[in-house]
């Protein structure tokens, strides 16, 4: 199987808002030397499976001294801005880090997040959440390795239980002989044994 690295995440409740700690720099390659390494500045991410690329708020985007690499239209319900893209490598939880995403500004994200997740994200990895004891889990890899298709499993377990049930329906139906019906196999078992011995 590929390598890959992975985090999980278990709130402390059942969640209506998906939110991992994140670590966030101007992009570089780790495995060039430079002198003047870029800094990396922790935040907390929102993860949203509806948004289709990732974005950085004003604040935090000056807080990590990114420096912009271009501009792009964001549309929004009454009016379209231009707003400054930039390049970052990106770092979650359990050393999984991603390099060179192109993220874009906005004034502000919601409950004071640093940055939104989008489907650029999560998209090149394979992510999953489910309740586990009235607790939401997340749980992310990178990259993707492919995953688990809940209606093939479905189909699996339903096959099982149905030779399970047939199993148990044979079990069932066999009658349990009475003391004459046993007696009279036994004979007819020991007539064919002496039958077979006459004939040799």
């Amino acid at each position: 199987m590929q390598d890959f690295s992975a985090f999980t995440i278990k709130s402390p409740t059942r969640a209506n808002v998906l939110i991992s700690p994140i670590g966030v720099s101007q992009a570089f390659d780790p495995k060039v030397i430079v002198v003047n390494q870029p800094k990396i500045i922790e935040h907390r991410a929102i993860w949203d499976t509806g948004a289709s690329c990732s974005v950085i708020s004003k604040e935090y985007a000056a807080q990590v001294g990114l420096i912009p690499t271009g501009k792009t239209t964001i549309t929004g319900v009454n009016n379209s801005t231009l707003e400054n893209t930039y390049q970052v490598n990106i770092y979650l939880p359990n050393k999984v880090c991603i390099g060179f995403i192109r993220v874009i500004e906005v004034p502000a994200l919601a409950g004071g997040a640093g940055m939104l997740i989008g489907m650029d994200i999560i998209g090149s990895g394979d992510f999953s959440t489910y309740n586990e004891d009235g607790k939401t889990v997340m749980t992310y890899r990178f990259p993707s390795v492919g995953g688990e298709d809940f209606s093939k499993l479905a189909g699996e377990i339903r096959a099982q239980k149905e030779i399970a049930q047939k199993l148990e329906q044979q079990k069932n139906s066999r009658k349990t002989l009475s003391k004459k019906e046993k007696l009279k196999r036994k004979q007819k078992r020991k007539s064919k044994q002496k039958t077979k011995r006459n004939k040799k």
